[in-house]
């Protein structure tokens, strides 16, 4: 041990330790020069680890915790456009607005310096805003002016868009529900040379804008369409072939037999493979597409579509039950079969005199157009046998959780969905049905009666109608039809009930359709009222010059049927044409 003194001599002094003196075992370790440390800093890992208290901090009630705040808001931006960043910082505020009040203020404000592309997102925003978000008064307001500003600065920028802008702007207005033909008509010229450069998803939303808006380009233009979707195929996923097909038949433009059984074969496929998602509502639209083209697949095709939408029924919403059903009912139904020949006695064919005993008046209409088209067709003329149903792939097992689904959602059907869902079991002739079906669906109907619009005037009550909380005079001569056909016979209340909605719609019914509904009572063997017998009685005497002998003798025998005293008009018509 070595002291260093103040006058500079060392001094050494001996270990009071023993072990000290003692010879190591180990050879002595003697540092080289590899061994010297350099002169620049050497890093110094410590693996230690560090230590922190960790405090634990209570969760606080959903109440009391803060929330993320999205205000749609007037707001000023203050952006300078004569700055560099000036485009990319308005397309960031355009698809970052909370609202319509905000995208308002921001398209009044710096408006005129949207490019095409940029008009086309705000678009795209305001259709987002009315889909998905339930919006105010003043949200709404504001949505209606900015829509109104986008779809003239679009006029302007037309020729500065993109491909993918044409689409967007095609598609948006469509889900808008805003019809400029002009507009519309610019744009399908803009785009007919350049078809062959818009991508699948591209092609898909440009027609399924001009279908919701019901544009019908040239048939030059639609042939070019269908040649282009042809050569891609199989780059279109599920959804995207759906809506191809659903507006094409929207459109209704007929493709070729090649088109559509290649169309078929991708939908098969595409929707087989074990990492697509369950698409009902794409199943729901390509089969209505399918049925409202009149297309009649292949055994395997249907068997395989029956198979893959069973599973997702319990996913589908009261409309789409109903639209798939009238599809599936419209793909099985054999052809060349005659509607009274399908009846099978001779009081069934009377009723194909009128105009709901013939088939589908247009090849296409929208689903929810399609319950209305369909109701006023009726079911009970055009029914096949159940044994046929089923043998081409309608099995008891899609039936029962079709009916099982329909059941729980019969609170939310709207009143055209019950008159479609009635339309294909007629048709189908699917005559067992589940009695808490039967029961669900007949409390149903009555609450869809107009009963309490016998004070209501008539702009009230076709208001009423077209907005589909009620059922107009043809769809409840409709339901009568189907009823008759399913063999079902409500009781007596329930009738009373019913046709006393019905007697405030007589005056809307024409002669076809007034002797449906004669043919409908007596079928069903209920005496209406006499207060109920005169208005219907009042009603086919405005028709007595337009009533053909057999439309006379189809009224004769329901008043018989029903022991009602003839009106002058059937008194002259003979016994033996009644009986027949």
């Amino acid at each position: 041990m070595e002291t260093s003194l103040a006058i500079g001599r060392r001094v050494v002094a001996e270990s009071s330790h023993r072990c000290c003196h003692l010879p190591s075992p180990v050879f002595p370790f003697r540092p080289t020069l590899r061994h010297r440390l350099r002169n620049h800093s050497v890093t110094i890992i410590c693996m230690a680890q560090r230590r922190r208290m960790i405090i634990k901090r209570r969760t606080p009630p959903a109440a009391l915790r803060k929330k993320r705040r999205f205000a749609d808001e007037s707001q000023s931006l203050e952006l300078d456009p004569q700055s560099t960043r000036f485009s990319g910082r308005l397309t960031t505020e355009l698809n970052s607005a909370n609202g319509p009040i905000q995208l308002l203020r921001l398209i009044q404000s710096y408006g005129l310096y949207f490019s095409g592309t940029q008009v086309t997102m705000a678009l795209a925003r305001l259709a987002a805003f009315a889909t998905y978000q339930e919006l105010s008064d003043e949200q709404l307001a504001a949505q209606a002016r900015a829509t109104r500003r986008c779809v003239l600065l679009l006029r302007q920028r037309l020729h500065d868009c993109d491909l993918i802008s044409y689409a967007r702007a095609s598609y948006s207005l469509g889900r808008l529900d805003i019809y400029d033909e002009g507009l519309m008509a610019e744009v399908v010229e803009e785009v007919y040379d350049k078809l062959n450069l818009f991508s699948p998803d591209g092609l898909a939303a440009l027609l399924t804008g001009m279908s919701l808006l019901g544009h019908r380009p040239p048939d030059r233009w639609l042939n070019v369409f269908a040649l282009e979707v042809y050569t891609r195929f199989s780059r279109f996923n599920g959804q995207e072939l759906a809506n191809i097909m659903y507006g094409i038949a929207r459109l209704q433009y007929n493709p070729s037999a090649a088109w559509v059984e290649r169309c078929m074969e991708c939908f098969r496929a595409v929707m087989s493979l074990p990492s697509v998602p369950p698409m009902a509502p794409a199943m729901v639209k390509f089969g209505f597409g399918l049925a409202s083209l009149q297309i009649r697949p292949s055994f395997n095709w249907t068997t395989a579509f029956i198979a893959r939408a069973r599973p997702l029924l319990d996913t589908l919403a009261a409309r789409e039950l109903s639209v798939l059903l009238w599809s599936m009912s419209r793909m099985l139904k054999p052809t060349g079969t005659a509607p009274a020949r399908a009846m099978g006695t001779a009081a069934d064919s009377r009723s194909t005199s009128s105009g709901l005993g013939t088939g589908m008046s247009s090849a296409a209409v929208m689903p929810q157009d399609a319950e209305k088209a369909e109701s006023r067709e009726g079911g009970a003329a055009t029914a096949t046998t159940a044994e046929a149903a089923v043998s081409v792939g309608l099995d008891r097992e899609f039936l029962d959780a079709w009916f099982r689904c329909s059941a729980r959602r019969m609170s939310s059907s709207s009143a055209a969905s019950l008159v479609l869902a009635l339309q294909a079991l007629a048709v189908l002739q699917v005559t067992q049905l589940p009695s808490k079906y039967v029961n669900a669906m007949l409390a149903r109907l009555l609450t869809a009666v107009p009963s309490g619009r016998l004070k209501a005037g008539a702009a009230a009550q076709r208001q009423a109608s077209a907005a589909g909380t009620s059922l107009s005079g043809v769809e409840m001569v409709s339901v009568l039809l189907s009823l008759v056909a399913l063999r079902i016979r409500p009781g007596p209340e329930w009738m009373e009930s019913y046709l006393t909605g019905l007697e405030s719609n007589l005056t809307e019914l024409e002669a076809p359709v007034l002797c449906d509904l004669a043919w409908a009572l007596a079928r069903l063997q209920y005496q209406p009222s006499p207060e109920w017998a005169k208005s219907f009685t009042s009603k086919c005497l405005m028709f007595e010059g337009e009533l053909t002998d057999q439309q006379i003798s189809l009224l004769a025998w329901t008043y018989q049927q029903l022991r009602l005293s003839r009106p002058e008009l059937l008194q002259n018509v003979p016994e033996l044409i009644i009986r027949s």
